[in-house]
């Protein structure tokens, strides 16, 4: 289980929702209530939360001491001498620990926790470049490789996590370093990706709902925007208007090896990046990937009332929830050993990858149609998954 997991109480501690004032131009919809307006004293919740607080944050830091991840950090800062351990994806899981602990310490003070995570945050801060990036595997590895893997690694996935921690640190105690910290680095990706500069989108999908979130706290409307690109570039060819060929497409042309079309097809296809997002149907490839990007579709289609989303996202919904969804709530078969998608209505058992991160994924990408479509069927099955949390 990735440190992202077992955060899933907090992170999910304040769906309840009340409505907003529709009139006729706007659709119905609801907000969320802040977590920190929420109180549980049953006896299920409240002594998961209490035990996480006391005992499942504190381990989860500690393996990211052991593993080298909070080393990266102090490494890349200059604090201490080494090399970078672990993958691309290990700045994230101290960004989700940080986010899980700011929900921890808004709903109950801990002076210990928040010590540890303020000298944390000193390293990250420490680690950030001048010109505001931050990702420690480029940076003590790959330096000349900043940004120029980014549509097919975790760059921007690990940018988005900090997003999300800096803003419920900064709502949680009303500290704003790491909130700087992130708003340099968001600031460098739009110098970077957007109309007019690289048309490329993230090689695992984060960061788009990261930046609405990041709009929402700062009122900076141009994150949206942002997290829109991201989206929108998908299913085009890179630094143009030119949309990617389709299988069949590839399939006719002669010039390229059969093998090199099934590789390009499914890569794509991988990373929901085979056609525009607004003309999907099926839910294919990752299925983390595609339940952080269903996310990010709702909250862009919530702030911009964009039609084209709403409806691919209802289709989406449909096939997921209709054809590739077990009775558990559990989304992802290891059919072609891809953690995806399989083909509708096979989800056999003993291939069952259900990964708890696709139950969140799905968990929250449920949870923002139900808030942009005010329908309870998106309730349920968030609870179909909520109550049986995957692997």
């Amino acid at each position: 289980m990735r440190m992202i997991d077992v955060l899933i109480i907090l992170i999910l501690c304040g769906i309840v929702v009340g409505p907003t004032q529709a009139n006729e131009k706007e659709p119905r919809r609801l907000e969320p209530v802040a977590y920190a307006d929420v109180r549980l004293v049953d006896d299920f919740w409240a002594p998961r939360i209490e035990i996480n607080r006391r005992v499942g944050l504190r381990a989860a830091f500690r393996e990211c001491e052991k593993a080298g991840n909070i080393g990266n950090f102090r490494i890349a800062a200059g604090f201490e001498t080494g090399r970078h351990k672990g993958s691309q994806a290990y700045d994230s899981d101290v960004y989700k620990i940080i986010e899980g602990a700011a929900y921890s310490l808004r709903l109950r003070p801990d002076p210990e926790l928040e010590a540890y995570v303020d000298r944390l945050i000193e390293a990250i801060a420490a680690a950030q470049q001048k010109d505001g990036y931050l990702n420690t595997y480029f940076t003590l590895r790959s330096p000349l490789l900043k940004w120029q893997m980014a549509p097919t690694e975790h760059e921007l996935y690990c940018a988005g996590h900090l997003f999300e921690a800096a803003v419920a640190y900064q709502q949680a105690t009303g500290k704003r370093k790491l909130l700087e910290v992130a708003l340099r680095l968001a600031d460098n990706v739009e110098s970077v990706f957007g109309p007019g500069k690289r048309y490329e989108t993230s090689g695992h999908q984060e960061v788009e709902l990261a930046l609405v979130r990041l709009a929402r706290a700062t009122g900076e409307r141009r994150y949206t925007d942002l997290a829109q690109f991201f989206l929108d570039e998908r299913g085009y060819a890179h630094g143009s208007e030119r949309r990617l060929p389709t299988a069949e497409e590839l399939a006719r042309e002669d010039t390229v090896d059969p093998m090199d079309r099934r590789s390009i097809w499914s890569t794509r296809r991988y990373r929901q990046d085979h056609l525009p997002v607004v003309e999907q149907e099926q839910a294919v490839g990752h299925a983390v990937r595609a339940g952080y990007m269903y996310t990010a579709m709702a909250d862009v289609a919530a702030a911009t009332g964009n039609p084209g989303y709403r409806q691919a996202l209802r289709r989406l919904w449909e096939d997921v929830a209709e054809r590739k969804l077990y009775v558990t709530g559990g989304v992802g078969t290891s059919q072609q050993g891809d953690e995806g998608f399989g083909t509708p209505y096979a989800l056999p058992n003993e291939k069952a990858y259900c990964e708890t991160c696709a139950a969140v994924a799905n968990i929250l990408w449920n949870h923002r149609m139900n808030l942009l479509e005010v329908d309870a069927k998106y309730i349920d099955v968030l609870e179909l998954g909520r109550y049986n949390p995957g692997t």
